[in-house]
């Protein structure tokens, strides 16, 4: 299963796979169910299922925009298993962090994906993930330098992992060393 990952990983992050991969966001998708599959604690904070929340800004065209794009690039790979567990996506438009919160307790999310336009709101956002255990991403550098978990960038055919492994650690993620070894990882 790890060997199979990291081939995967290999490829979704590498030009080769620009051909196989149709476009950024299904790519993105790809990488960040990758990336949840490499945490050893997966099943221990998931359950049985696990569940992707991805959290945007309705008010936000840019929000709105990366939300479709991401949606639409998951919903290609929704029957797959994530770490040998099925996969669920569900969107929330964020409403603040006491609706966010709530959203947390409520789903029990295995991982966040945070759009963009809501920059202003990492911060509260890492303490809520922190707090109920949810490995974070972004499509955005600065909110991972800011305190979320891991970003997916895109750097011309190919996608680039950053890691911020403190917030990782304090969101309850072991992520194994093949990862580390692939990713760019922040100390």
């Amino acid at each position: 299963m790890r060997l199979v990952s990291a081939l995967l990983l290999v490829l979704a992050t590498t030009p080769v796979a620009a051909g196989v991969v149709e476009d950024e966001a299904r790519q993105r998708a790809l990488v960040l169910l990758l990336v949840i599959a490499y945490d050893h604690n997966l099943a221990a904070r998931a359950g049985d299922t696990a569940t992707l929340l991805v959290v945007y800004n309705s008010r936000d065209e840019r929000s709105r925009g990366e939300h479709a794009a991401m949606r639409d690039g998951l919903a290609a790979l929704e029957k797959l298993l994530v770490g040998g567990l099925p996969l669920r996506i569900v969107s929330e438009d964020h409403g603040g962090a006491d609706t966010l919160r709530d959203a947390v307790a409520r789903l029990r999310p295995a991982a966040l994906y945070l759009c963009a336009g809501l920059g202003d709101q990492v911060e509260s956002v890492s303490r809520i993930t922190r707090a109920a255990r949810v490995l974070s991403f972004a499509a955005s550098e600065g909110y991972v330098r800011a305190g979320l978990s891991v970003a997916i960038l895109s750097g011309g055919q190919r996608a680039r992992v950053l890691i911020n492994l403190a917030a990782a650690r304090a969101e309850g993620v072991a992520f194994d060393a093949g990862l580390l070894k692939l990713a760019e990882v922040l100390r």
